[in-house]
């Protein structure tokens, strides 16, 4: 129990930590995070164009694509900014730096995690803010749903990312494929994929769960229905228990340095 207290306090600290070196980074470390902030805000206005020439998209409306973004927006904000040595462990475990990680009390995986903070996230953290504030406005019920949502697709999305960076165990120079993983997801969890076909929905909720990240959220949103939060946490704890599995199961290859046995 103790060694649990000391690593959320470990936690807390690094966090805190982060948080002080991004906010006095400067006004230009900024920069990339109002880039994205702008370019998601263009992609919401195709899909605003989009709507104003057809009433609704598979049953689909402007509303519930709206309520997609703020979820991947805010998840991949969030853990960007929160847990950003997640998106660059490829790099840390390549170049030997995972080393340091090593000789400290408690979790590798997430002292590692939790090692970097990218000051980019912010910007998807303002988009999805001002969507969640648009399309809940003062509902107390439709912000649980919100926020309730929000918190496991976070989860399986820093899920996802560990285990598509972890591939730097058995893989050499590999940053360049987890990165394009990386934007596959990404790009997977933006679409509308109510409307994918029956295949592509299996794929999407098992091997590739960027259901539960976005479809699904969606789902729970509008219909407010609190059993679908079960499958959606169920599914979110079990990617996480995943991804702390292959993270030590790669670890357990790691000899330091460059070297990777």
């Amino acid at each position: 129990m103790g060694g649990k207290i000391n690593q959320i306090s470990y936690i807390k600290a690094v966090l805190r930590a982060n948080t002080v070196e991004a906010l006095s980074a400067g006004v230009t470390s900024y920069i990339p995070a109002i880039f994205m902030f702008v370019q998601n805000i263009i992609f919401l206005m195709i899909w605003v164009f989009f709507f104003n020439y057809a009433d609704n998209l598979n049953g689909w409306t402007l509303r519930e694509m709206m309520v997609l973004t703020a979820i991947v927006c805010m998840a991949f904000g969030l853990t960007s900014f929160l847990c950003g040595g997640g998106y660059i462990l490829n790099q840390i475990i390549d170049r030997g730096e995972l080393d340091k990680y090593l000789c400290r009390p408690g979790s590798v995986l997430i002292s590692a995690v939790f090692s970097n903070c990218r000051v980019q996230g912010t910007g998807d953290i303002l988009t999805g803010l001002c969507l969640m504030c648009y399309v809940a406005q003062f509902d107390v019920v439709e912000w649980f749903f919100l926020l309730s949502s929000l918190l496991a697709a976070a989860i399986l999305f820093i899920s996802l990312i560990i285990i598509v960076q972890s591939i730097g165990f058995w893989r050499t120079n590999s940053a360049a494929l987890s990165e394009s993983l990386f934007e596959f997801i990404i790009i997977l969890s933006s679409m509308p994929q109510h409307g994918f076909p029956m295949l592509a929905k299996v794929i999407i909720f098992t091997v590739v769960p960027v259901g539960f990240m976005s479809l699904l959220p969606v789902k729970i949103f509008t219909e407010q229905n609190l059993i679908l939060l079960v499958p959606l946490y169920g599914v979110a704890f079990l990617f996480a228990f995943i991804a702390r599995s292959v993270f030590y199961k790669g670890l357990q290859k790691y000899t330091g340095g460059n070297s990777i046995g």
